[in-house]
């Protein structure tokens, strides 16, 4: 888990903070870091942004729906 610093205001779009959020474990990390997400919109952010991203698919009609709420 890393903490924000200080004074760290967050980036309106939630996919952006995400993809930021990593960018910057992946420096500290000194390594590269893999977004993994179901998210086409944000993994083709992190793909732009030359961030690892390991995007999941779900098999239609495979298991029972999610709940909503």
């Amino acid at each position: 888990m890393l903490f924000d610093p200080i004074g760290h205001i967050r980036l309106p779009d939630e996919d952006d903070e995400i993809i930021d959020r990593a960018i910057v474990a992946q420096s500290l990390a000194g390594k590269p870091v893999t977004l993994v997400t179901y998210d086409t919109g944000q993994s083709m952010r992190a793909w732009a942004l030359d961030l690892p991203v390991q995007k999941l698919r779900t098999d239609a009609g495979t298991g029972e729906e999610p709940a909503r709420g």
